[in-house]
């Protein structure tokens, strides 16, 4: 069974030029609901890797994805655990985090 391209999802207007691996295919979106819907069809895991900037950007990803049959979303909950209250205290942007997860629960 042949391995499908794995998809990177990126804004419409980012000069990235970062070179990927072969097998990656760099899909360039508005990130609207219609083009995140056609854009995951078909995939099982939806990784969110965004900064801080966009964590409540998030919400868009998931309801995307559920609408596109995407069975697993990881998201980004990279560096400390935003479930921990004192990281809160110490880093209130962390908060929105901790939204996303309690929206995917």
């Amino acid at each position: 069974m042949q391995a499908s391209p794995l998809p990177v999802l990126s804004r419409e207007e980012s000069s990235n030029t970062i070179e990927f691996p072969a097998g990656v295919t760099v899909h360039k979106t508005n990130f609207s609901s219609s083009s995140l819907e056609s854009l995951l069809r078909g995939q099982d895991v939806l990784i969110s890797a965004v900064g801080g900037t966009a964590f409540t950007e998030q919400k868009k990803f998931i309801d995307a994805a559920i609408e596109a049959g995407v069975k697993r979303f990881i998201p980004s909950e990279f560096s400390t655990s935003s479930e921990d209250d004192a990281v809160i205290q110490l880093l209130p942007l962390f908060q929105q985090k901790r939204d996303i997860i309690d929206y995917l629960k």
